[in-house]
């Protein structure tokens, strides 16, 4: 049978494909994220030196720490904070640098950010201003570790960023006078390093006007790194419009800043009494964000998290995604 030669090139670049990438194949995730927390045991230099042996493990080269201060708790030895009983961020720097691991350093988590950026502008804006005070402050005392640090990639923002509460112009600009004033500083302190920031979407937006409201978002306050959340963990958006808002948010932030879709690793479940819960998600939608994910990203693949829902720190169900996803075959070697 004589093929029409569209059809036979079609067919040729198939079978390419699926000798270049096994159908199993999963692509690898390069970064993820750390939270520390008074009730986890990082205390200990030897438990602490296992999150980077996972690290390694998973063939993670980027680590973002989410917070440094959480509420006034730091993990630093700091004058404007109460000091946490394992103050373990100057072992972080030394163990990245020896697992030549990189880092993207948080500032200040407030618990109650989503409460209080829900008042009227005015109460809002005062409440950033003390909000940036609080990381700036943060900043300064981290900066002389950080400069002296071979593993320091760059700022991470700890404000979440999604798209109910800032659409409407006023919100808006209060927002980004805040980030442009923190951004500016950090790179008053450490001008060679970027700056990152994470992102969602409630579905709430459609996919044109968050584009919009992002590239607006990075051209006034100067962030480097857009690390958008896929929301798929937490069912705000599903494997089918995911691609319909990062195709957008490509668009929008091309030549811009860095886009970097972060694959979720959880399934959300009730918790006690209303709070967060959830458990590790299957291998399989896993692989097919990541796949997602891999067609937009202009960086390393970041998931959240692996330490916490792919791992053996967090149960037997996170160390068995774990054993699985490390038993698939790797893209970048399977040609």
């Amino acid at each position: 049978m004589r093929f029409p030669t569209p059809l036979i090139l079609l067919l040729t670049i198939a079978l390419v494909s699926v000798s270049l990438f096994p159908q199993d194949a999963t692509v690898r995730i390069q970064g993820t994220f750390l939270q520390l927390t008074e009730d986890r045991s990082y205390g200990a230099p030897e438990q602490l030196r296992e999150i980077f042996e996972h690290c390694r493990d998973m063939g993670i080269s980027e680590l973002v720490i989410q917070w440094t201060v959480f509420d006034e708790l730091a993990f630093f030895a700091s004058e404007g904070n109460r000091t946490s009983r394992a103050p373990v961020f100057g072992q972080l720097l030394e163990l990245a640098a020896e697992y030549g691991i990189s880092l993207h350093v948080g500032l200040v988590s407030d618990p109650a950010f989503w409460t209080q950026i829900q008042k009227s502008h005015e109460l809002t804006e005062q409440y950033l201003v003390r909000y940036r005070s609080r990381s700036k402050a943060a900043a300064r005392e981290l900066g002389m570790l950080l400069r002296e640090s071979p593993g320091f990639k760059g700022w991470y923002l700890t404000e979440e960023i999604d798209d109910m509460n800032w659409l409407e112009p006023g919100r808006r600009e209060v927002l980004f006078a805040h980030l442009s004033a923190l951004t500016g500083y950090l790179r008053q302190l450490t001008p060679e390093m970027g700056v990152a920031i994470s992102g969602f979407s409630n579905g709430f937006a459609d996919p044109l006007t968050l584009g919009r409201f992002w590239q607006e978002l990075v051209e006034t306050t100067g962030v480097t790194t857009v690390l958008f959340q896929d929301g798929v963990g937490a069912r705000k958006l599903d494997l089918f419009s995911l691609p319909l808002y990062l195709e957008e948010l490509q668009r929008s932030l091309a030549n811009r800043a860095r886009l970097i879709p972060v694959t979720e690793l959880f399934e959300q479940a009730a918790g006690p009494e209303g709070a967060f819960g959830a458990h590790p998600a299957g291998l399989e939608r896993v692989k097919r964000q990541l796949e997602i994910a891999r067609k937009f990203s202009s960086g390393p693949l970041f998931a959240f998290s692996t330490i916490d829902y792919m791992s053996s720190f967090a149960g037997e169900e996170a160390a068995d995604l774990a054993e699985r996803y490390l038993q698939q075959p790797d893209p970048a070697v399977s040609r």
